[in-house]
């Protein structure tokens, strides 16, 4: 894991020599995407990222670290609307009681996955 870093982090100081990008501006894309302070502290995917933006790809930031991914949120709200939880109020009483967050937007990976978990144990009861 720590050569593909390597990699990545050599790739991204080279795309920016050839676009024409410097360490200040560079810095400064990593400090306001990612709320990350030094490049050495980026992970595969927030490389993988200032690599797009280096580029002038359009590139979607990943979930800050730690955070629930898309993924997860998407899940949480599927596994919601098959248990016909129509009011959002009910979902976010669930979420507060497995999470003790009120949003799905506060949750970490691991309170997601525990939300994920409960709702699909509600599903298994309600067959």
């Amino acid at each position: 894991m720590m050569e593909m870093v390597k990699k990545l982090n050599k790739t991204l100081w080279l795309k920016c020599r050839e676009y024409g990008v410097d360490s200040e501006m560079l810095h400064q894309i990593a400090k306001d995407e990612l709320k990350i302070e030094h490049i050495s502290e980026c992970s595969i995917q927030e490389l993988l990222f200032l690599i797009d933006r280096v580029c002038g790809k359009e590139a979607k930031a990943p979930s800050p670290r730690g955070m629930a991914s898309p993924a997860q949120k998407g899940l949480i709200l599927h596994l919601a609307e098959m248990l016909g939880w129509d009011d959002p109020k009910r979902l976010a009483g669930f979420i507060r009681k497995f999470a003790k967050v009120d949003s799905v937007d506060w949750l970490t990976k691991h309170q997601a996955s525990a939300v994920i978990e409960g709702l699909k144990k509600l599903e298994q009861k309600k067959i």
